[in-house]
This record gives C-alpha cells, structure tokens and sequence, in this order.
C-alpha cells in the first residue's frame, strides 16, 4: 500500500473508532464572563477542577496545565487563561488530547491567548461547531484536532501557527475557507479533506519551498483558487501540493 493511500486509510480507520468514544465536556450554563483567574480544587486522583472544566498538569515546575475535560455538555465554551491552586497560579497552555472530544452541541468556543498547543483530537466530532477563532499564540494544532467538525465553515490560522499535523481537518465536510499564516512551517497529510468543498486558501507564507508541506496534505486543492503574496506565483506553481491549485493568483494590494 502507497504511503498517501496508507494516511487515507487511517484517517478513515480512526474517525470510525473514534466515534465510539465520548469524552468529558463543559456544562451549559458555562459561558463567557468568567475572570482571567479561575479558582480550582485538586480531586484524589490529582486532577484539577474548577466546578466545570478539568486540568491537567503539564508541568508543575513551570506552572502550566492542558484543559483535559469538562463535566458535561454545552453549547458555549469558556476556557481560562489562568487557574489557580492554593494561592498558586498556573498558566493553561494547551487543550488536551480529546478534551472536547464528540462535543456535537458544542457551538462557541472562547480560547485565552496563553495557549500554544491543540493537541490530538482536541475538539474531534464537534459537528455543530461553524466557526473559531484560535489565539496568536498557538504554535501546533495536532492530529485529527478538528477532525469531523462538519459545520465548520472557515478557518483563520493564527500567526505564530508552524504546524498542522495529519487529518488535522479531516472530514471538515463544509469547510470552504482557509487561511494560512507566513509562519506555518509544517503541513501533514491529508490535514485538509472537504468533500471537495474547499474553494478559497490565502496563503502569506512568502517562501513556500522552505517549507515541509506533504503533496497530499490538501486532498481537494483541485477546487480551489490559492491566493499567494505578491512575486509568489511562479514558485507556488512548481511546488506541490500547491500546483495541484485549481487557479494561483496574487493577493490584490501584497
């Protein structure tokens, strides 16, 4: 079996087992208003709670947590920049493997800016979610982090973003806008697979062959017009998966 044939197998092997699965999710009456600070407890089996979202340690000398889960289903999703533990404050900088895994009535989703990691599965199956708005921060979105999110409509990658690992968007089956920051570095496969819907990628990262970006990392780039810095064009058109764009053309005014 070829390696891309192998990635499409998996990602559709792993969506199947995954939907077997539920994980911890937010209350209904969590919401936005929330202080920058959240007061937590510590249960017997040392994760942390602040009365609807678990944490995780992530460590403990630097002071940092994941959000991990949370106790029941929501429709608004608020989540912390800061938790604190007996007077000790610690700083949320990720979202954890599966933390809102399956979430389906999951509409709104408020990050702080201190995260820089969403991890694996992190809002997998969140099929009401339409639109996010990641924070600047964040440096990494993990496998299959927003995969068969089916609702969700366009996605603007925040700037310091440097990867998007495989199936990251897989089943993203409305999904028909994506921008890429100049910084992203690292493109998985099959990170982008619409059903073919995908029709407009902006593209600022002004190097593109500096970059490690798999040739089927955009499994419907057919569809799609990939706008790209001004001067760009031509690099852009020998490079895949880029080439495979249905129109390359320059961003009016970059």
């Amino acid at each position: 079996m070829g390696k891309n044939k192998f990635y499409a197998f998996l990602c559709m092997v792993v969506m199947a087992v995954s939907s077997s699965f539920v994980f911890s999710s937010c209350s209904d009456d969590d919401g936005g208003g929330r202080g920058d600070v959240v007061t937590v407890i510590q249960s017997d089996d040392g994760r942390l709670y602040d009365g609807t979202l678990y944490y995780d340690y992530v460590s403990e000398t630097d002071r940092t947590v994941a959000v991990s889960g949370s106790a029941g289903d929501c429709v608004d999703l608020d989540v912390p920049g800061y938790i604190s533990l007996n007077g000790t404050v610690y700083t949320v900088t990720s979202v954890g493997i599966g933390a809102f895994n399956g979430q389906d009535k999951l509409v709104k989703v408020d990050l702080p800016q201190t995260l820089a990691l969403i991890d694996d599965y992190a809002f997998y199956g969140c099929s009401s979610l339409s639109s996010i708005s990641l924070p600047s921060r964040v440096e990494t979105i993990g496998s299959f982090a927003f995969g068969n999110c089916t609702s969700l409509a366009a996605v603007t990658l925040p700037d310091d973003l440097a990867t998007i690992d495989y199936c990251a968007f897989y089943g993203c089956t409305s999904l028909t806008f994506v921008t890429l920051p100049s910084r992203l570095s690292y493109i998985g496969q099959q990170a982008f697979s619409t059903s073919g819907q995908l029709r407009e990628i902006y593209s600022y990262i002004t190097n593109p062959a500096d970059g490690n970006y798999h040739a089927n990392s955009f499994v419907d780039i057919e569809n799609a017009i990939l706008f790209v810095p001004k001067g760009t064009v031509d690099e852009y058109e020998q490079l895949s998966p880029w080439n495979k764009a249905r129109l390359i053309t320059e961003m009016s005014g970059r």
